[in-house]
């Protein structure tokens, strides 16, 4: 019986040890928003750092990241006439994650 559960044992720790399984990646994806209206808002510039990758929202105001390594990343979102906005997201080896983001227009200054 111990020489059987040893070299059970030491078949599990070889297979543990295989580089046989490839390595799991996630997605980030998500829609930006007009927060007031919740209108989705096309051609917002998304920017993942840190990798510097940048991208602009499709007709539905979505974007998608995918491939990336497992770690902490941050979403920026940029559009003219609203405010910036940022987002910290932890990603998870081989999950979809949903990152939904709102924007807040700026007001004019002259507006009564």
């Amino acid at each position: 019986m111990w020489l059987f559960t040893r070299i059970c044992l030491m078949m599990g720790l070889c297979c543990s040890c295989s580089d046989d399984n490839p390595p799991i990646f996630a997605t980030l994806s998500g829609t930006v928003t007009d927060y007031e209206t919740g209108e989705l808002l096309e051609d917002v510039m998304v920017t993942l750092t840190p990798l510097n990758i940048t991208q602009r929202t499709d007709k539905t105001g979505s974007f998608c990241f995918d491939n990336l390594d497992v770690k902490q990343y941050t979403i920026a979102v940029q559009k003219a006439g609203y405010h910036p906005n940022r987002k910290n997201v932890d990603t998870v080896s081989g999950e979809d994650i949903e990152v939904n983001i709102t924007m807040t227009r700026i007001e004019n200054e002259g507006k009564n």
